[in-house]
């Protein structure tokens, strides 16, 4: 939990002091996720510790398959955007892709474009963050194969 709380006050504290909307945008994105995340993990604890509580152990099997009927059963409701915008900043951060890194290296790689163009030369930091970048990419394609549009990870 402290790792958490570090890391999100550390991502508001770089927020605080970002002035360029679309990094806010990015910031507040991983911050979110990070929130999410937490708090999912928390609910499937707390499921964990007191399913065995509530119902013995030799029923957990026959009751878990009776309530995954009523589950099926029930008729779903499309996602809206903005829930299934959320499920997928859950699901990013979970995978560990931080949207303020893929925007950094984004702009990184239009700094270097640029620089190119105009005759200039290269940036360094260019191949250290397309390195630690690589790993988050296909992170952020897996997650989108896992949750389609529309579907919610259902």
């Amino acid at each position: 939990m402290g790792n958490v709380c570090s890391t999100v006050q550390a991502l508001q504290a770089k927020l605080q002091a970002t002035e360029d909307e679309d990094e806010q945008r990015a910031l507040e994105e991983d911050i979110t996720g990070k929130i999410l995340q937490f708090y999912l993990c928390g609910i499937y604890a707390e499921v964990d510790q007191l399913l065995p509580k509530m119902i013995p152990k030799d029923r957990i099997r026959s009751d878990l398959h009776e309530i995954a009927d009523m589950v099926k059963g029930t008729r779903r409701t499309d996602m809206n955007h903005e829930t299934a915008h959320l499920w997928r900043i859950m699901l990013d951060s979970g995978a560990g892709v931080s949207k303020h890194k893929l925007w950094l290296s984004a702009r990184d790689a239009e700094q270097a474009r640029r620089l190119r163009f105009s005759g200039g030369g290269s940036i360094l930091s260019t191949q250290d963050n397309a390195s630690s970048t690589s790993a988050a990419v296909s992170s952020t394609s897996t997650v989108q194969q896992v949750v389609a549009p529309g579907d919610g990870g259902r």
